[in-house]
This record gives structure tokens, sequence and C-alpha cells, in this order.
């Protein structure tokens, strides 16, 4: 179930787009990053983007309220290919 609902989440890119300025500022360095790069092999995954990236996590888990490590968080996120997985849905 979980490797479903993670799969699910990777498909549906709306991670990728922010519903509020707060949550857009948290992850502006990020998200500009991801924008505006032409494919996966042209994203820059630098210190300032990871570290934007990790502010957005960290915001995140405190709103619900969840005692996680963000850098863990982060880790996973990129290991399970979400990344990569939005600019192939992107393409489409």
């Amino acid at each position: 179930m979980r490797n479903f609902l993670i799969d699910g989440m990777k498909n549906w890119n709306v991670w990728s787009t922010p519903s509020t300025d707060i949550r857009y500022e948290l992850a502006e360095t990020f998200l500009n990053s991801l924008w505006r790069a032409k494919s996966y092999k042209t994203f820059r995954f630098g210190k300032k983007t990871k570290d934007s990236l990790k502010n957005w996590i960290n915001h995140s888990l405190k709103v619900l309220n969840i005692e996680d490590d963000p850098a863990i968080i982060l880790d996973k996120f990129v290991s399970n290919g979400f990344i990569e997985r939005y600019y192939r849905k992107k393409k489409q």
C-alpha cells in the first residue's frame, strides 16, 4: 500500500505547484530550479536548492504535526525518483 501511494504521488505532479505563497517562498529556490531546467540532466541540485526543498519539507512536517527528520525525508524524496518522474511526466 505504501509503495502504491508513493507511486501515485510521483505520477501526480501536484507537489510541484504549491497552493499558497508561503509554501512557494519556502521552496522558491528549489521550485525555480525545477521549473527552469528542461530535463533531469540539466536540473542542478546544489546546496541552495537542497536547502530550499529541506525547508519546505520541514514546514510540511510541522503543519502535519509529524516528528521526523527533514533530511531523511529529502533523501527518500530524491531516492524514490520524484524529481526524475516530474521531468518524465512534464515531457508527456
